[in-house]
């Protein structure tokens, strides 16, 4: 019998005369190996890697809930106003840990992300990084609930996505993104290339290379 345990998660196998081992990649991006005759998997204590709380009452009725499943959790924060800056991810996160039940505060991390926009800084990413902020989300501007604040083209944030792969901030894409991009990948990087525009690796034509994107 073979155990891999990764991301709150047990693999177990039963090996019956040869088998094949296959790689496999965990949310975090490490690699481990287990056998392809997979008999059972046991959610030992999960990670949920999308999860809104919102604010005021709905965050005091979903927290416990989610807090009595999960170890860690990425908080989204596309609130009214949008989690646009880290001291207002720390506030938000004082939020949810003081809705946390006693019994389960030693067992569950929000993880927090803040909203992307047209004016997020460098300096904001590298404060957010040190901070423990773990990622940003991409909403388009007015795709999805509360996106009104969001990207309105992906070239003015281009500064910010640098800092993001300089100090590893993950990014979170909305997926209407496919909608405004291509998106050509490698085991590499993600290049995200708008209709119409060449494979350049060169920002300033039209593409970015993200290799903190094949990290989520």
């Amino acid at each position: 019998m073979h155990n891999v345990r990764s991301a709150g998660v047990s693999f177990s196998s039963k090996v019956h005369g040869t088998t094949r081992r296959t790689p496999q990649y965990c949310a975090r991006g490490s690699m481990h190996t287990y056998s392809s005759a997979l008999d059972e998997i046991t959610i030992v204590r999960p990670d949920d890697w999308h999860l809104h709380v919102r604010d005021g009452p709905g965050l005091d009725s979903v927290v416990p809930l989610s807090a009595a499943q999960f170890g860690r959790a990425i908080i989204m924060p596309n609130l009214v106003p949008p989690v646009t800056n880290t001291a207002m991810a720390l506030d938000y996160k004082n939020r949810i840990l003081n809705a946390v039940p006693a019994e389960y505060s030693a067992r569950f991390t929000p993880l927090m992300t803040l909203y992307l926009t047209d004016n997020t800084t460098p300096e904001e990413i590298y404060q957010a990084k040190e901070q423990g902020v773990v990622a940003l989300k991409m909403y388009p501007a007015g795709a999805t609930t509360n996106s009104d604040s969001g990207v309105t083209d992906w070239r003015k944030c281009i500064d910010a996505m640098k800092a993001m792969e300089e100090v590893c901030v993950y990014a979170i894409m909305f997926p209407c993104l496919i909608a405004s991009f291509v998106i050509v990948s490698t085991y590499s990087r993600v290049i995200l290339i708008p209709f119409g525009g060449n494979i350049n690796a060169d920002a300033s034509r039209g593409v970015l290379p993200l290799p903190w994107w094949v990290r989520l």
